[in-house]
């Protein structure tokens, strides 16, 4: 019994004071940030558009309210992206507020391209016809003012080299 005894003891201490190995962890670096920002601008009144020496002139209104998506493939976020593995479309999208924009992108260290879209919508544009009529021995001008419900639009864009820790800056001019 004592042998049973000597060996269960030192079977334990055995078993007690091996130290057991730490599991390693590592942590998946997150992506960082690309800021994107601009102006978006949009023609409202046409009636500004020349001047009084024939040159062409565009006053240009700021847009308010009306969203932009930029699309990435999440492939351009891997740092070792796999040919096995079906990689899907990440969308992220901001408003236009006062003309201006920002948003910050998920960015790695490689740069990658994305697509940009703009939601197109309806905005009453002011436009004028001006007459001119000989009135006895004399010109008289006249303009006659519209105001119109008119769509604006802009079609998809592509930014590049978006990368960790940038800055770019795009702006864009809605036609109709």
């Amino acid at each position: 019994m004592k042998k049973i005894f000597i060996f269960i003891s030192i079977f334990s201490i055995l078993l007690f004071s091996c130290k057991k190995d730490e599991l390693v962890t590592t942590t998946v670096k997150e992506p960082g940030v690309c800021v994107v920002s601009g102006d978006i601008q949009a023609n409202y009144n046409t009636c500004n558009d020349t001047t009084s020496t024939g040159g062409f002139t565009i006053t240009l209104d700021d847009v308010d309210g009306v969203n932009i998506t930029f699309v990435i493939n999440s492939r351009d976020l891997e740092r070792n992206p796999s040919n096995s593995f079906e990689y899907e479309d990440l969308s992220y999208t901001t408003q236009i507020n006062n003309g201006k924009f920002t948003i910050e992108l998920p960015a790695i260290s490689t740069p990658y391209n994305a697509e940009i879209y703009f939601d197109s919508y309806n905005y009453n544009q002011t436009s004028c016809v001006t007459t001119d009529i000989w009135n006895d021995s004399i010109w008289v001008s006249s303009t006659v003012y519209f105001d119109n419900s008119t769509n604006y639009y802009l079609g998809q864009f592509n930014i590049s080299n978006i990368v960790e820790g940038g800055s770019i800056v795009k702006n864009f001019t809605y036609t109709y």
